[in-house]
């Protein structure tokens, strides 16, 4: 049992201590144009986390993979985050996010997105 448990561990050490990719987000200035915070994702494999926080005072709509208007897309308020994480499905198959470009607007004024993606 400890050969067992000796091999499991020398097997998972290299995956376990695998850096966890960082977040450095980047801000954007959103208006009332559709405006791209995030480019489509080349990430192999698809894109695994997704992270958009409006730091701004007013409400902006974010989309994926198409051009956002004042009437789609998700709403986010002011000091509201969007995130979405890949998901393990029964069979064991990682379900990427979209990897679509996120586009974000505003119906009127400024706003403020800070986004990531890895």
């Amino acid at each position: 049992m400890k050969t067992l448990l000796l091999a499991l561990l020398l097997i998972l050490l290299p995956v376990l201590a695998q850096a966890t990719p960082e977040c450095t987000g980047t801000t954007h200035t959103i208006t009332t144009a559709s405006t791209a915070v995030l480019a489509a994702s080349d990430v192999p494999g698809g894109r695994q986390r997704l992270l958009i926080q409006n730091t701004g005072a007013v409400e902006v709509f974010c989309t994926i993979g198409a051009t956002a208007t004042a009437t789609n897309g998700f709403l986010l308020g002011r000091s509201e985050a969007w995130s979405e994480v890949s998901t393990q499905g029964p069979n064991g198959v990682l379900t990427p996010i979209p990897s679509g470009a996120v586009n974000c607007i505003t119906a009127s004024s400024t706003s403020t997105v800070v986004a990531c993606d890895w």
